[in-house]
């Protein structure tokens, strides 16, 4: 097992109220802790105002609509693009039912404008999500008479002051405090400027609020911040978009309550239905998903059939389950791909560098979807337990590139693979989040890399894992924290992580039993009951064989409800168990397996 470390801002037994206290700990302001655990306050959300640009983007906008031009709208290819463009679209065609809105989507995981694909009758070009960067493009916009409206979050690191081209975006404004604002909560910002200024008798734009949420928590930012806490929670518990209410339905099973979803629902089961088909769906598909979102009146049904069946569904349950279906073919050829490539770094010893850096010849490269390259990186990572890179090769001009994703997580003595890349100055280019973003080498460019991060982290043992955890409890248990923290779970999500606890204690065998066809592990501890699934028959041999047994356990706390009755449970994410009584016989999963 790895090793067991307490956080330096662990969890204190010395306060009446563990939750307040640990948010207290992860940076929010003691004066602000209420807004989290009892409901944000009307004065929580951003001020659209502090956004730089506002009044000329709003201006940009109502004159299009006035005048009736014809506009074009580019989606981004991913959650936070689909629902910043949602909003968008939905928004101004319910403002203006006669305004020509076209739209179009990626391919695959493009991002921001193709200028070759805007229609020259389209005088009025929309980005939500991208384009702050595009410098390129916004001048040769701007040169052919276009009006541009970039509404965005990503950094800028460079900007034009072009007449025509307004870029709204949160990190270029010094006056806008949230800077953990994703594309859908700058557009939200913008329609509730937009709703105030010019339909103040009739405001509609928090029933977009559901859509930005989405948006947020799928492009993982930061949720301490109180403009997100406040659309997160004013939006999960007033979902209206019928497509977003259909994918929850299709996740019923897994998520539970669907009418009040957690951030970690969405995150684990909404997201990944719209990414696997945005990754893994046809054009036609995608196009599907989307008008879905758009379309909140579509009374119409669909008839099809299934294995000789037929087959009666609303467009929304259509999209739904194509959405499923291709996050299932999505897994399948990443399962395939990662099998593969798990070969090719073994076979080629790539594993002895500290950095794996698989370099994909064409005919390799060809065998893999280039939208499959950033979750094939981090099922690797998973398996080698080190920093990724799959790059594949291409030829520009005679000179030989390597293009990918990188993906790591915060290891012991590298915290970020981003800037340890751009710190290297091997690298063409590495630009998105620190440890998942695109990358690009020449060919020796890479090779220096390789040696470059051997010598600079020889002495880093990715094997050497810490578990830092908020509280360790110590042959007792305290089931008062235990469910406060269970019953936090709807503050979870980036910035908040679910707390971690440790437990050091001794067992009777009989406290140990199988359940649900020898597929879990269930051990109990006073009032507490622990839960292992899937590998947990491998560790009743070590149970049985001594009388008692003494354990370590990383876990987090939950909410049973059995029969009507709730019990706290911990879920097991972590366990080592000692021969009999003696501490320096240790049997872990790893041995088992």
């Amino acid at each position: 097992m790895k090793k067991i470390e307490l956080k330096n801002n662990n969890i204190s037994t010395n306060t009446f109220n563990f939750l307040a206290e640990y948010l207290i700990n992860l940076g929010i302001k003691p004066e602000n802790v209420d807004s989290f655990t009892k409901g944000p306050k009307a004065e929580d959300e951003d001020n659209p105002w502090d956004l730089k640009n506002m009044v000329n983007g709003l201006e940009l906008i109502k004159i299009a609509a006035e005048k009736g031009e014809k506009v074009f709208l580019q989606v981004d290819s991913d959650v936070d693009g689909f629902t910043s463009s949602a909003i968008f679209y939905s928004y101004f065609k319910r403002r203006y039912p006669t305004l020509e809105i076209v739209w179009r989507l990626h391919e695959g995981k493009e991002h921001g404008v193709l200028l070759d694909t805007i229609p020259d009758d389209c005088g009025v070009i929309i980005i939500p999500d991208a384009g702050s960067m595009q410098l390129e493009e916004q001048l040769k916009l701007h040169e052919e008479g276009k009006k541009v409206l970039i509404l965005d979050h990503h950094t800028v690191t460079e900007t034009l002051t072009l007449e025509n081209v307004v870029v709204i975006n949160n990190q270029t404004s010094p006056h806008f405090k949230n800077k953990s604002l994703s594309g859908a909560g700058v557009v939200y910002m913008f329609i509730k400027a937009y709703d105030k200024t010019y339909f103040t008798d009739n405001l509609i734009y928090e029933q977009f609020l559901d859509l930005a949420a989405l948006g947020i928590i799928s492009d993982a930012m930061d949720t301490r911040t109180l403009g997100n806490n406040y659309i997160i929670q004013k939006g999960l518990t007033c979902i209206r978009n019928k497509m977003f209410q259909e994918l929850l339905q299709r996740q019923e099973y897994s998520i539970g309550d669907i009418s009040a979803p957690t951030k970690i629902d969405i995150a684990f089961y909404i997201a990944p239905l719209i990414n696997g088909l945005i990754r893994s769906g046809t054009q036609n598909e995608k196009e599907l998903l989307f008008s879905a979102m758009l379309d909140n009146q579509n009374a119409d049904f669909f008839e099809s059939e299934s294995r000789g069946k037929q087959r009666i569904e609303t467009l929304y349950q259509q999209a739904a389950r194509i959405a499923a279906n291709a996050k299932s073919r999505q897994d399948a050829a990443k399962k395939r791909a990662s099998t593969a490539l798990n070969q090719k770094i073994t076979k080629e010893g790539l594993d002895k560098n500290q950095i794996i850096a698989i370099a994909l010849n064409k005919i390799e490269g060809a065998s893999i979807s280039p939208t499959l390259t950033g979750l094939i990186a981090m099922d690797l990572v998973k398996t080698f337990n080190k920093p990724v890179l799959v790059l594949r090769e291409i030829i520009e001009n005679g000179i030989t590139y390597y293009r990918g994703s990188g993906r790591s997580k915060d290891f012991d003595g590298l915290k970020s693979l981003l800037s340890f890349i751009r710190e290297s100055g091997l690298a063409d280019y590495a630009e998105g989040h620190g440890n998942a973003f695109g990358a690009s080498f020449t060919a020796e460019g890479l090779k220096n890399f390789i040696e470059y991060s051997n010598e600079k982290l020889k002495n880093v043992d990715f094997n050497n894992e810490t578990i830092e955890v908020d509280y360790w409890f110590k042959d007792h248990v305290n089931t008062t924290m235990l469910r406060e923290f269970a019953e936090g779970r709807r503050l979870y999500g980036t910035g908040i992580p679910q707390p971690k606890f440790a437990f050091s204690m001794t067992v009777h065998k009989d406290q140990v039993k199988l359940m649900g066809k020898g597929t879990s592990l269930n051990l109990y501890y006073g009032s507490v009951g622990f839960v292992l699934f899937k590998t947990a028959a491998k560790y009743m041999p070590q149970f049985t064989a001594n009388e008692y047994s003494r354990v370590n356990i990383v876990g987090r706390s939950q909410i049973n409800t059995f029969m009507g009755r709730d019990s706290v449970q911990v879920i097991i994410d972590e366990l080592e168990i000692f021969e009999g009584l003696n501490p320096n016989k240790k049997i872990s999963l790893m041995d088992l397996l």
